[in-house]
């Protein structure tokens, strides 16, 4: 089994280009699975994982659980015998922030290193997007979205 991620901020296309590549690699007779971390998180909180990053500690628990997922997805791909498994957004941007801005310490992945492609889209599609109706600090503005770039 092959696992590649497709990172980037909001606006890059993640969603569509993993799913064209999932959509041509079943046109191979490949077996895909295409996941989402950040929306399965959200399921299992009842709510958007992105107001989890208003402080540390609520931080730190939601790298706990997109690492919990990560980890439900290859224990999932493994029992279906998937060849390739897409992963739309990991957490690895995100994480990477919160740890910049030392709203984290410690990030333990036990997985192996797991191949990505970073996609990027200008600052103003970003905050174009509105995605985030938690407002977290480094995406409430257009300075600070470029910033985040």
């Amino acid at each position: 089994m092959k696992t590649y991620l497709f990172e980037g901020h909001d606006g890059a296309a993640k969603t569509p280009v993993s799913e064209g590549v999932a959509r041509a690699l079943r046109e191979q007779r490949k077996t895909v699975g295409l996941y989402a971390p950040f929306p399965l998180a959200a399921k299992q909180l009842g709510h958007d994982i992105y107001l989890l990053w208003s402080n540390q500690e609520s931080a730190q628990r939601a790298v706990c659980l997109l690492k919990d997922v990560m980890d439900d997805i290859c224990t999932e791909a493994r029992q279906e015998s998937l060849d390739i498994v897409l992963i739309d957004r990991g957490w690895f941007t995100v994480v990477g922030e919160l740890e910049r801005r030392g709203m984290i310490h410690e990030i333990h992945w036990t997985g192996a290193c797991i191949p990505f492609f970073f996609l990027e889209a200008p600052p103003q599609k970003t905050l174009a997007c509105q995605r985030y109706s938690s407002k977290i600090p480094w995406t409430d503005s257009l300075a600070t979205i470029t910033q985040y770039h």
